[in-house]
């Protein structure tokens, strides 16, 4: 991760986020600012701090200066990659009965290593910091390449504002991080042998708040017209299902709003939502707080990182413009029936089965009156969840898997529809 208080490690890109910002992700907090370095010292400087990391390294063709912007060209990020263990004595043509020997395990050969190519690094108003490194103002980066498990994804613009590059002795010793204050990308491709097409994404940006200053950061993330095709989804439930329901493609919006406590590494969500089209938009809003995003990452450390990420007064909202009824049409069509059949069997039969398992009669009743107006006018849907206390994220886990039915008393749940 790029945001990291006592660490500053971060691994090599792998997603959207990551590739975008591969080349800033090894920048920090600014500090004073003084006369600008010429352009070969901001290529060394640059290549240093990646360097200094251990994760990967960085190279460029050619630096150039005017005024106080600096362009490196052709520049290269490669990850790191540990040598390979030395390969196994190979085994004996006969065992010691005089059977046969198994044969060996073949080696499977690992992927290339990630890497991420930018025609050009263009840095504008450029200067010099007392510590070692540098300042920008902003950072282009265009026409980047990142490859990944040999899958790649493009992106057409991407720029970084209010950057600051670090000494290698500060990467060395974890220095507090902020990479920069805002970034943006637009025209943004993924491909490769997982995908039957490839998934494109219109624009992401997203800000970051001073983490110099007492308390959590905030951080505010969002992503325009992530396109996804039921081609993409072959031979899965989820392309099939989009098929069913009579979509051609789904084109979504996602915005994410929350704080990062550098010095807990934890982050506070606030607000996440997720919409598209023709079908709807969820919304999950309130505190989930204390999720440390290097724990939940790590196994070893899984456990006790879900056991202090707290849920806390949430609430999540299903704004339908058109999914339902789809969803309605595809089960009259399967069933031979309307809408309103399938209405009917849901209000009348499934609902009732299901909610039997829940032990809170005054939720069973609740939560049926809801669902059974938002189906008869499927305006919205909300379900909240107001503990008393805030409930750790492994008990209600917990509780989902071998206790379903004692959920709404655990997160204090209350359902309504079309508020």
């Amino acid at each position: 991760m790029i945001l990291q208080g006592e660490s500053y490690r971060p691994r090599a890109s792998r997603g959207v986020a990551a590739a975008i910002t591969g080349c800033a992700a090894f920048l920090v907090f600014a500090v004073p600012a003084f006369a600008a370095p010429s352009a070969d010292d901001i290529g060394k400087a640059l290549a240093a701090a990646v360097a200094a990391t251990g994760q990967a390294t960085l190279t460029y063709g050619g630096a150039t200066a005017s005024g106080d912007g600096v362009t490196l060209s052709d520049v290269k990020i490669v990850e790191v990659v540990p040598p390979p263990a030395p390969p196994a004595a190979p085994a004996p043509a006969k065992t010691e009965s005089g059977a046969a020997a198994p044969a060996a395990t073949p080696v499977v050969p690992p992927p290339p290593p990630t890497s991420v190519s930018i025609p050009a690094l263009v840095f504008s108003g450029v200067a010099a910091r007392s510590g070692g490194g540098f300042t920008a103002t902003h950072l282009e980066l265009d026409n980047g390449t990142s490859t990944a498990r040999r899958e790649q994804m493009t992106w057409t613009t991407a720029g970084l504002d209010t950057v600051v590059v670090p000494s290698a002795a500060e990467v060395t010793a974890r220095a507090k991080v902020r990479p920069f204050a805002a970034f943006a990308a637009a025209g943004i491709t993924i491909s490769g042998k997982r995908f039957a097409t490839p998934v494109t994404l219109a624009s992401a940006s997203g800000t970051i708040g001073d983490i110099a200053a007492p308390g959590p950061a905030a951080v505010h993330w969002e992503a325009h017209g992530l396109k996804l095709s039921p081609a993409l989804l072959a031979n899965s439930y989820v392309g099939a299902f989009i098929t069913m329901l009579n979509y051609d493609s789904v084109d979504a919006d996602m915005v994410f709003d929350g704080a990062w406590d550098t010095a807990a590494d934890a982050m506070t969500l606030t607000s996440f939502s997720i919409g598209a089209p023709d079908m709807g938009k969820v919304t999950v809003s309130g505190k989930v707080s204390g999720f440390s995003v290097r724990g939940l990452s790590d196994p070893a450390k899984a456990k006790d990182a879900r056991a202090a990420a707290k849920l806390d007064q949430v609430t999540l909202r299903l704004d339908n413009s058109g999914f339902v009824e789809h969803m309605l049409d595809m089960q009259a069509q399967m069933l031979g029936g309307t809408r309103d059949d399938v209405r009917t069997q849901i209000t009348t039969a499934a609902l009732p089965f299901f909610l039997g398992f829940v032990k809170n009669a005054a939720f069973r009743d609740q939560a049926q009156k809801a669902l059974d107006d938002f189906l008869a006018n499927p305006h919205s849907l909300t379900i909240t969840a107001a503990a008393p206390q805030p409930v750790p994220l492994g008990d209600a886990m917990h509780a989902a898997l071998h206790a379903p039915g004692t959920i709404p008393d655990l997160l204090g749940l209350s359902v309504t529809a079309n508020n």
